[in-house]
């Protein structure tokens, strides 16, 4: 019998084949998310081109892209998944025991984590061509910035991996060194911010510095010390998971999403939130019923929201975003829409883990689902609003002076974000504990939603540019208008949620 092998293009394959599975079980999705990223990628390009006209490119950018890239690779050291690895069920259960080397298994697995992480990538090439055609930059741009990132992320995830293994195979170093690394890669934030001692990231030879150093060379904006920093990098990223994958087995493996989106899982992060907050509880517990029944449902989600987990994400988006808007001297004036944008789709997501499996209580009421709907968006709106706002405020104090615009539109993309992720999780409903393509699809079409709906803040600072307040003015009864309407949209669109 001839023997048989599993070459990486086979897993790679096999991986993305069972992520994309429910699309075709229905091919119009297909048609929606190409038509989407179409819209999209033209709307990047068309950013991209007046980008060089808009006054957002303000100080050091290789410092703003540095700082929250550090940021978000300290946070994926202490919170790799178990072997580094996102692995389904079936992977551990039918792949894992077939006759494939782990070098080949975990190959194939970086290759599709880099694939999903950096979905965004073609976005990113996009906005690049646009900016280079606008600038007069060398074309190639469109090619090298996106190739950068994809590297890099390539390498990260070799390296995330080879953390990972080590943990599975109980190494006692793992957790000390990735402790000391989340410390490194913090450092320069936290000096700043709690010390007041200014250590500039560009000026620190850091893989994270590195890639944006790489990324902004066509643009004249990046250093060409970042190459070898980078390749370095890659070296040892390379060394490192050639290390861990020279094994004939690995032991422990588990189904990362099925335990992280499982009873288990979440149980284990309900009571890690009890431990760390049930001091602060009432000791004869909330009063969760008001005068009415909108007043009720606010209260509820309000609470809700602390036990599962939302507030925390909040927090995390605060951090990972707000020192960066602080130390970025004006160039992250966009932070604030993106924690509009990304916040309620992770809501929404805690909330089909722990509350969807209950909505038949809610049916079996007399209360109208409308009702549980609008209050929730009062209460995520109220949230997202308020740490976007921040946010926001802290990249406008950074540059030296107040943009209300900004600020605003950071509170629309609020308001239509919010609607939009409430409107993917009452008909567009998926199971947490697999890997779909809907959560793709809840991610799109909020930001795309968010978007629309700061489109008219945003377009009067553009018109009015030289009169801010005026400019704040005007938009106030902009925001206004655009919550009655959406409080509306919400309550005609989630009067019959899906099973």
């Amino acid at each position: 019998m001839a023997s048989l092998t599993v070459t990486v293009w086979t897993l790679y394959r096999f991986k993305l084949g069972v992520f994309l599975a429910p699309m075709r079980r229905h091919p119009l999705i297909i048609v929606a998310l190409a038509f989407v990223a179409i819209l999209g990628l033209a709307g990047m390009f068309v950013f991209g081109y007046f980008l060089p006209d808009s006054g957002i490119l303000q100080g050091d950018l290789v410092e703003a892209l540095a700082v929250p890239l550090s940021l978000l690779a300290a946070v994926g050291l202490l919170t790799s998944p178990g072997g580094g690895m996102m692995l389904q069920p079936a992977e551990v259960d039918f792949v894992a025991v077939a006759p494939v080397t782990v070098r080949r298994f975990a190959f194939a697995d970086a290759l599709f984590q880099a694939t999903l992480f950096g979905i965004g990538i073609p976005a990113i090439s996009v906005l690049s061509l646009g900016f280079a055609l606008r600038t007069g930059a060398p074309l190639w741009a469109a090619l090298w910035t996106p190739a950068m990132a994809f590297v890099a992320l390539l390498a990260y995830t070799l390296f995330i991996q080879a953390f990972g293994i080590a943990r599975l195979l109980r190494k006692r170093w793992a957790l000390p060194l990735a402790l000391t690394l989340f410390a490194i890669l913090l450092a320069p934030a936290v000096a700043r911010v709690v010390l007041g001692t200014m250590i500039a990231y560009a000026s620190l030879p850091y893989p994270t510095t590195a890639v944006a150093q790489a990324a902004f060379l066509p643009f004249g904006r990046g250093a060409w010390i970042g190459l070898p920093v980078l390749l370095a990098f890659i070296l040892v990223a390379v060394g490192a998971s050639a290390w861990a994958t020279n094994r004939p087995s690995l032991p422990n493996l588990r189904g990362t999403f099925g335990l992280a989106f499982s009873g288990e899982g979440k149980r284990m992060q309900q009571e890690a939130l009890l431990r760390l907050f049930g001091r602060l509880r009432r000791g004869d517990g909330a009063r969760l019923y008001r005068p009415t029944i909108a007043q009720t449902m606010r209260a509820l989600h309000g609470v809700r929201m602390t036990r599962d987990g939302t507030l925390f994400f909040a927090a995390i988006f605060g951090l990972v975003l707000g020192l960066p808007s602080l130390m970025s001297g004006g160039s992250l004036g966009s932070a604030g829409l993106f924690v509009a944008f990304l916040l309620p789709v992770a809501s929404a997501a805690q909330w089909m883990i722990s509350d969807r499996p209950n909505l038949w209580i809610v049916r079996s009421t007399a209360t109208p689902p409308e009702a549980y709907f609008a209050g929730w968006w009062v209460s995520l709106v109220a949230l997202v609003g308020t740490v976007a706002a921040v946010i926001g405020l802290a990249s406008s104090l950074a540059s030296g002076t107040v943009d209300p615009v900004g600020i605003e539109a950071a509170i629309a993309g609020a308001l239509g974000a919010c609607a939009a992720s409430l409107f993917c999780a009452a008909k567009l409903p998926y199971a947490p504990n697999e890997f779909s393509v809907r959560p793709l699809a809840h991610m799109v079409l909020t930001a795309i939603f968010g978007g629309l709906v700061a489109l008219p803040i945003l377009a009067l600072g553009f018109a009015l540019a030289s009169n801010a307040p005026v400019a704040a003015l005007a938009g106030l009864p902009v925001l206004a208008v655009s919550a009655w309407l959406l409080h509306g949209f919400v309550r005609a669109t989630t009067k019959h949620p899906a099973p």
